[in-house]
């Protein structure tokens, strides 16, 4: 699918506004058309270079849409329910189960590499 997206390149202020190509949803994932999205002070801090994070990179994480498509796996979404975008966690570490699911163990891994986990 092609869309719209403000991309960040390392070293340059600000976000350029491209057409970028998402790949089709793996078996465990969903693609979500963005119909809202917010930056964050945490999106800030990665776009601006001040920690690691590989670029060009597309940020923002609190966001809202409509799922497109879903991979053979998914059971409990369809394409055109809406959702709520937020960060990843793994829903089994000690933070998850307490319902901390912000402050997950595995959160970095599975949200500040730049890459699909």
């Amino acid at each position: 699918m092609k869309t719209q997206a403000a991309v960040a390149y390392t070293g340059q202020p600000g976000f350029k506004y491209e057409t970028v190509e998402i790949e089709a949803p793996r078996a465990d994932e969903i693609l979500v058309r963005v119909l809202g999205v917010g930056l964050c002070h945490t999106d800030l801090v990665f776009s601006s270079g001040a920690a690691p994070y590989p670029f060009p990179a597309v940020f923002g994480h609190e966001g809202s849409g409509v799922v497109e498509a879903v991979g053979a796996n998914v059971k409990k979404v369809k394409a055109g329910d809406s959702v709520l975008i937020t960060f990843r966690s793994c829903g089994a570490c000690d933070r998850c189960d307490t319902g901390d699911a912000a402050y997950c163990r595995t959160m970095p891994l599975l949200n500040y590499t730049g890459r699909r986990t």
